[in-house]
């Protein structure tokens, strides 16, 4: 992914949320995972 599209699915998933939450989205790609990437999202203040 490029960061374009990785912001692009950082904007879709928080649209909406409050202007004070806090979020950290963090993404990882490896061999291990066969061509898929693993995304983790850390939120709060909704």
């Amino acid at each position: 992914m490029t960061v374009a599209q990785v912001n692009s699915v950082a904007d879709a998933f928080t649209r909406g949320f409050s202007d004070d939450s806090q979020v950290i989205l963090g993404a990882r790609m490896a061999d291990e995972l066969d061509g898929r990437m693993r995304v983790v999202a850390v939120v709060s203040g909704l």
